[in-house]
């Protein structure tokens, strides 16, 4: 299982490191954004295999979400381990 942690102010710098030097200009992946919305989505984070995974609760639903997973390689081959953290959470 991937050991996954909630956004405090003092994961600001490892978190935008990950976002800085994926090339995604997506304005949802601003640490600002992420830290301001921590607790409406109980947004989780962790790295794994040189990744900066976010995990996502939606609304009334249980079952966790995952954002694009931003790093600077093929991200691909990290899909069937978050395949297994989805089916482990049902």
């Amino acid at each position: 299982m991937i050991k996954f942690k909630q956004f405090e102010l003092s994961d600001r710098k490892i978190i935008e490191q990950y976002i800085l030097n994926s090339g995604c200009n997506n304005c949802d992946f601003s640490f600002a954004n992420l830290y301001f919305f921590r607790s409406f989505y109980r947004l989780e984070w962790a790295i794994y295999e040189e990744f900066l995974i976010m995990r996502v609760h939606l609304g009334q639903y249980k079952v966790p979400g995952y954002m694009q997973p931003l790093g600077t390689g093929d991200w691909i081959g990290i899909l069937p381990k978050l395949m297994e953290e989805a089916k482990a959470a049902g």
